[in-house]
């Protein structure tokens, strides 16, 4: 087939584009792609199922200059459709789809996703863990990490009590002078390991901390606040959670 490629990729959405057919949002291992595909909104559509969000697919595309790349056949590998039956889950994978549409991406986004997915689908006590290792990621592409090497005001490294959105880093007390909550100390060192630990260390990470939903949100508000994203889903995800 002529510029025919083979790609293996997860489902992020599929929008309705000119009557029965859609745009296909796919994650590869090298990023975001979009593929139109024809009839697949109709019911006897052989394509139907391998364009469904939670999906993990390969496709066989025909690559145009164009327009789209075009989606001739595929195979489903993996459906995590229990993630659609808890809206929660649901919840969680939107805001994680909204930052990755509009940052960067990498093959390490893909596999932090991929995992929470199966975590999600599973029930996994980590989901949360991989859904912030994903936002992580995406910080670190995007140049938007906190500052945790010590106070971003001014610069001690000692009595550091809390973290400042607006500032982007750790603040101390002095310089925080009961403006900002104070952190519990072992909440400051779970950030810290967060942002400090290699990609070999994650294991280890996840082994150590127990990470919340309201950590997660919180990290999507830092996305949100520093990329300069309106995340509709992220207020969505706060009132369901």
């Amino acid at each position: 087939m002529k510029n025919s490629v083979d790609i293996q990729g997860l489902v992020l959405s599929n929008q309705e584009y000119k009557d029965n057919d859609a745009i296909v949002t796919l994650l590869t291992q090298e990023g975001v792609m979009k593929i139109y595909a024809r009839g697949v909104l109709k019911s006897t559509s052989k394509n139907r199922r391998i364009c469904q969000p939670f999906s993990l697919v390969e496709y066989t595309i025909q690559q145009r200059s164009n327009g789209f790349d075009l989606l001739m056949s595929g195979h489903l590998k993996e459906y995590y459709y229990k993630i659609q039956e808890d809206l929660v889950s649901q919840s969680i994978c939107f805001v994680l789809r909204d930052c990755i549409v509009h940052l960067q991406q990498n093959e390490k986004v893909y596999d932090h996703l991929l995992h929470t997915w199966q975590a999600l689908h599973n029930q996994g006590q980590n989901a949360i863990s991989f859904a912030i290792l994903t936002l992580r990621e995406l910080m670190r592409l995007d140049g938007i990490v906190p500052y945790i090497s010590g106070c971003i005001r001014c610069g001690r490294t000692d009595r550091i009590e809390t973290i400042s959105l607006e500032d982007g880093g750790f603040v101390c007390r002095g310089c925080n002078s009961g403006q900002l909550p104070k952190y519990q100390k072992e909440e400051i060192i779970k950030i810290y390991s967060l942002f400090h630990a290699k990609d070999y260390q994650d294991e280890k990470l996840l082994e150590t901390y127990i990470f919340s939903i309201d950590d997660l949100i919180y990290w999507a508000r830092w996305i949100e606040h520093h990329s300069h994203l309106r995340l509709d889903s992220l207020r969505f995800l706060q009132s369901v959670a």
